[in-house]
């Protein structure tokens, strides 16, 4: 549990999730703002995996920034963890949390590729989902949201549509900026860019012994070399830039609308914000 001696809280923000909406994006961008100081890694999964590790050892993983106005991290697995939003209002009951929202369906499927290029899973997407039906835990926002707002009044959330990162990254860099209270002038150049894009791997047999490392090196309480790495030239080195395509059955993508419906309705109604017209057109 963490130490009840630390009152103090240090973190002042977070972003929740969703993972394969543009929170590496976001990590990176925040990470380069001077007046931002981001935890070393990306991922410390402190408020769900790590809990019991105490707060001394959270803390280790933010830097020492003397200018820093905010400070925060990123775990795209807060905001589908259900233990997640008591332990981070007991921490801190003014933090402010960032989600990034993307088309569930087409986030399932990033999540795929994912899975895919590091060996995780093979065949098809269809195939996949009899596999690892978890690939669609990540998409219930309403859901998810539903149980954040009982924690925290909804001027402390902020919701990012992918769709509009596509459309304007900078704008919403700058708005995010805002929200957690720097400099919404100082948006830095990587807002532009695009940190993650599909890839593959150039041996399936060094994407799986990356991955299993990477996870046991987690689990033995250091993400920041994760993040460390991944930042470095040895993913390029690992992997490759997408070139076939897997692709989705029509069905599937029907099915799965149908399975969403409801909590996208439910999102809908909870944000005054048409999601099934922004991501389906209906």
């Amino acid at each position: 549990m963490p130490d009840d001696r630390v009152r103090t809280p240090t973190v002042t923000f977070l972003v929740v999730g969703a993972g394969k909406a543009g929170t590496t994006w976001l990590y990176e961008v925040l990470a380069a703002h001077p007046q931002v100081a981001m935890a070393r890694a990306k991922e410390t999964m402190f408020f769900d995996e790590n809990y019991d590790r105490g707060l001394d050892w959270y803390h280790s993983l933010l830097p020492c920034h003397a200018g820093a106005r905010a400070v925060g991290e990123v775990s795209n697995s807060y905001f589908a963890a259900t233990v997640v939003p008591e332990r981070i209002a007991a921490y801190n009951a003014d933090m402010g949390l960032v989600a990034m929202l993307r088309d569930p369906i087409e986030r399932a499927f990033s999540n795929y590729l994912f899975f895919l290029r590091n060996d995780q899973c093979r065949g098809s997407f269809e195939d996949v989902l009899t596999q690892r039906p978890d690939i669609l835990e990540h998409g219930f926002y309403g859901r998810n949201l539903a149980h954040y707002q009982q924690f925290f009044p909804a001027e402390q959330i902020r919701l990012v549509g992918y769709d509009d990162l596509e459309r304007d990254s900078h704008e919403v860099a700058a708005g995010v900026l805002r929200f957690i209270g720097v400099d919404d002038r100082q948006v830095p150049e990587i807002a532009g860019e695009r940190v993650l894009v599909a890839s593959a791997a150039r041996s399936r047999l060094l994407a799986r012994m990356a991955k299993t490392s990477a996870i046991a090196v987690r689990r033995a309480g250091g993400p920041g070399v994760v993040t460390a790495v991944k930042r470095s030239r040895a993913s390029s080195l690992l992997y490759r830039p997408l070139q076939d395509r897997p692709t989705m059955e029509p069905t599937t993508r029907s099915r799965l609308r149908n399975l969403y419906a409801g909590d996208v309705e439910l999102l809908s109604a909870l944000t005054g914000v048409d999601w099934a017209n922004r991501w389906w057109g209906i």
